[in-house]
């Protein structure tokens, strides 16, 4: 099997994943989210979508929520969840 021993090649990726997280983490500070002005006819498509239902905060910046999102002071990448699949 050709990916047969090779686990310390996972491992290292784990470890520099970590590393690279736990920077940022130190780094990023606050992060600001404006969102955009009301309007019914978004906010009521968006909740519609069941998007929001498991996100904290009811929105993701990075899927249809990037709609809601007028603009973002700071690293985007904080503010988004840790996609593992």
């Amino acid at each position: 099997m050709a990916s047969s021993g090779k686990m310390d090649a996972l491992k290292t990726a784990s470890k520099n994943l970590l590393k690279q997280l736990q920077a940022a983490a130190q780094k990023d500070g606050d992060v600001r989210v404006a969102i955009v002005p009301f309007a019914a006819e978004l906010f009521g498509w968006y909740v519609a979508t069941g998007e929001g239902d498991d996100k904290a905060g009811a929105y993701a910046v990075q899927g249809q929520g990037a709609a809601l999102v007028e603009r973002v002071e700071g690293n985007v990448q904080a503010v988004m969840g840790l996609p593992l699949l």
